[in-house]
């Protein structure tokens, strides 16, 4: 008889407390229903200003950029409308595209290998040129709670691993209510509790208007950066500048290369030869940084109920025998065991598992190669169409088994 009673006692209890979850979903449901400051897909500048368009052409290559409504550099997107996996792609220039049409970026190449696989997918570009880890920690607060996706990619380069301190996690991401922030926003709204990102969204400036560049003025303001930063350069800088190869410095005084790459070499010919000592004090530090940055993405991601992975993209100078030759050109210092070393992988694989997150390299599918020429822009250094091509098919299969995960769910 008593065993009889506690059975009905947790059948009442049981039956009492899945009334009162329905209870809830159904106040959520309808909450959202009668929000009348449910936010429409408009304007947004999440990283560019709407509606801009640029053009490039250099010795090197030609191609446009234009930007979305949102302020990426991708098709219209309507943040409500979208496949089955949404996948977003966090960069820097790499990702983003530089020196290559869009459809020709690893992102595209990659939607399009997973689509042709049957997966109903469409993969974001929010890469950034000039951007690091810790930027990629911003852009996610930014874009995450916008686009909602299911997954979102970390797209580390090998020379990332030093970019910026890691943002300050705010506890309203992972504090005691967090979950009930994020399974419940409209009864959050409801009770006027704001979800993280809105705390800021009210001191973010307007949207800039529309920028348009065309490709002749921005050779021209690459070409004036360039002699600016000479004339503000040391002696010792500008003496390494005249020893270059006369085609080089032609470029560069002309806007036809980038002068970032250019001012790197002048100002630290060891750029790529410091970052593989790993056990050294600095570069410890560093991969603590990016590891707090990944922590940091991952966070928000989970909290909008979204898986994160890393994916390691390769340097030429690292993977790839003409780039390493050409680098030298640029007046950059370089080591026999730059084409060999596992450390510009190891950091990334390091900063990755310090934040619990899967990662992929590909510098081993480049070093087959290594001999190849077209993968990499000759003196500019960012990746061809062919080599956004070889980087998709390379990170294909491990993409593919992140989407199908989530597909199964």
């Amino acid at each position: 008889m008593k065993i009889f009673t506690v059975l009905k006692n947790l059948a009442l209890l049981g039956a009492s407390l899945l009334a009162v979850a329905l209870l809830i979903v159904a106040l959520e449901y309808t909450a959202g229903l009668a929000n009348p400051e449910k936010e429409q897909a408009g304007k947004m500048q999440l990283l560019f200003p709407p509606g801009s368009e640029e053009s490039f052409e250099t010795a090197e290559f030609s191609y446009t950029v234009s930007i979305n409504q949102l302020g990426l550099r991708d098709h219209e997107i309507d943040p409500e409308k979208r496949a089955a996996c949404r996948v977003i792609a966090l960069g820097d220039s790499f990702t983003y595209g530089f020196g290559v049409n869009l459809e020709d970026t690893w992102l595209k190449r990659l939607e399009t290998h997973l689509q042709d696989s049957g997966l109903e997918v469409e993969i974001i570009n929010c890469g950034s040129p000039g951007a690091g880890p810790a930027d990629y920690a911003n852009f996610a607060k930014k874009i995450i709670p916008v686009l909602k996706p299911d997954l979102v990619l970390v797209g580390i380069l090998q020379d990332d691993i030093e970019v910026g301190d890691p943002p300050v996690l705010e506890a309203e991401w992972n504090d005691a209510l967090a979950w009930v922030r994020a399974s419940f926003p409209n009864i959050m709204r409801l009770m006027r509790q704001k979800q993280p990102w809105e705390r800021e969204k009210e001191n973010q400036d307007d949207v800039t208007p529309p920028q348009v560049k065309s490709s002749q003025l921005n050779r021209e303001l690459d070409a004036n950066a360039m002699r600016v930063q000479l004339e503000q350069a040391t002696p010792e800088a500008r003496a390494r500048f005249e020893q270059l190869d006369p085609l080089v410095r032609e470029r560069a005084l002309s806007g036809n290369l980038n002068p970032f790459m250019v001012l790197s070499a002048l100002n630290g010919p060891n750029y790529y030869v410091w970052r593989l000592a790993l056990d050294t004090t600095t570069m410890q530090q560093a991969i603590d940084k990016t590891a707090g940055s990944l922590t940091y993405i991952r966070t928000v991601a989970e909290y909008c109920g979204a898986e994160t992975a890393v994916l390691g993209i390769p340097l030429g100078p690292y993977v790839n025998r003409p780039s390493y030759e050409n680098v030298q050109r640029l007046g950059f210092e370089v080591i026999e065991d730059m084409l060999t070393t596992d450390a510009p992988d190891r950091g990334t694989e390091l900063a990755s598992q310090g934040a619990g997150l899967p990662c992929v390299t590909a510098t081993a599918a480049f070093r087959e190669q290594a001999d190849r020429s077209g993968l990499f822009f000759e003196l500019d250094g960012h990746l061809t169409p062919e080599g956004h091509a070889l980087y998709a098919e390379t990170v294909a299969p491990f993409v593919t088994e992140q989407v199908k995960a989530i597909l199964n769910r």
